[in-house]
């Protein structure tokens, strides 16, 4: 019996090991990933500054030079376009949603008012049956 449960216990020592070489070993891999240092496809970004790089602001644009005159300004132009577009069409989807909501909260009102006049038919046909029995009550007895 003290065999069969060291031998358990040996092949659990050996997943455990296992399981743990596997972590550390996705953990190395991620770190060197991480850093570049693995695989480097992209070269790291780096923030200019005026100071720096003063020779960046000029009359010509690179774009201007490669595809022609004012095809800086064409993109700059089309993506303020499409701003806008987006701009207009996310004014449209609120005044929908918006008017969707007022839509919702009138029909709410309706409801809420069939049911007030609902409850008042039903106390009024309470009252009325009530009435009605206690005139049954009286004339059974004789009054």
């Amino acid at each position: 019996m003290f065999r069969i449960i060291n031998k358990v216990s040996g092949n659990f020592q050996r997943y455990r090991a296992k399981k743990i070489l596997s972590v550390l070993l996705s953990m190395a891999l991620v770190a060197l990933t991480w850093t570049g240092t693995l695989f480097n496809a992209m070269p790291t970004a780096q923030a200019l500054n005026v100071k720096t790089t003063p020779f960046i602001v000029a009359d010509s644009n690179p774009v201007d030079e490669v595809f022609g005159s004012g095809t800086s300004d064409q993109i700059q132009g089309k993506a303020k376009e499409d701003i806008g577009t987006m701009e207009r069409n996310m004014g449209k989807a609120k005044e929908d949603i918006k008017g969707a909501a007022k839509q919702a909260q009138g029909r709410a009102e309706q409801d809420t008012g069939r049911v007030k006049n609902r409850a008042e038919d039903a106390g009024s046909d309470m009252e009325k049956a009530s009435d009605n029995l206690g005139d049954a009550i009286k004339s059974l007895f004789g009054e």
